[in-house]
């Protein structure tokens, strides 16, 4: 796979984690009291996948950005 391709899938799996944390915080906010905990479980998981994919995208990058 080109490089320009691995990053551009990079920067979507990024994307798509960044609105399913903020889709997931957005749910804990509205959240019935009995149900915050499991919601902000959900949110806490999904502020994890977005910072696992930021990373690998900034890893990834980091190469082109020092190069410039």
């Amino acid at each position: 796979m080109p490089a320009k391709e691995h990053a551009h899938d990079l920067w979507d799996a990024w994307a798509f984690a960044a609105m399913e944390a903020e889709i997931a915080l957005r749910a804990w906010k509205q959240a019935a009291h009995t149900l915050k905990a499991s919601a902000f479980a959900t949110y806490r998981a999904a502020l994890d996948r977005e910072e696992q994919a930021a990373a690998a995208l900034a890893a990834r990058l980091a190469p082109q950005l020092e190069a410039a």
